[in-house]
């Protein structure tokens, strides 16, 4: 199974789900996201082999530690909107599946064999772009 992440979408998407606008009112949400989009290596709460997705306003990291998974979302440099448990952090290789945090891929309808399946191994990537795709 693979996950493909389009940058310049992602950050789209969430910006339009925070219906984010500046204070200061210079830019709109659509403005925002015309901004360019950069993938860098980077390192997560442990994991030293992640993706960070930004535009400068918002940002995506994946990790391929383990996955494949969003980690991170969130504004640049702000608060992860997406809750992440500490004490699974930077760890790999569980005999069974972990919660972790972060969002991964859920089938519909759902089933215990995929929506459920171990994700504790490195998966690859592809960056191609302004997109990732984690194999």
């Amino acid at each position: 199974m693979a996950i493909s992440v389009l940058a310049r979408g992602a950050a789209a998407a969430i910006l339009r789900m925070l219906r984010y606008e500046r204070y200061d009112s210079k830019y709109s949400a659509s403005e925002a996201c015309q901004n360019e989009t950069m993938i860098s290596a980077t390192e997560y709460a442990g994991w030293p082999h992640c993706y960070r997705l930004t535009n400068g306003e918002v940002e995506v990291v994946v990790t391929t530690d383990v996955g494949p998974r969003v980690i991170r979302c969130g504004f640049a440099g702000g608060q992860n909107l997406f809750k992440e448990f500490r004490d699974q952090l930077g760890k790999s290789g569980e005999p069974d599946w972990q919660p972790r945090g972060g969002h991964r891929l859920w089938l519909a309808p759902e089933s215990v064999d995929l929506s459920y399946g171990l994700d504790n191994s490195p998966v690859g990537a592809a960056i191609e772009g302004d997109s990732i795709t984690l194999i």
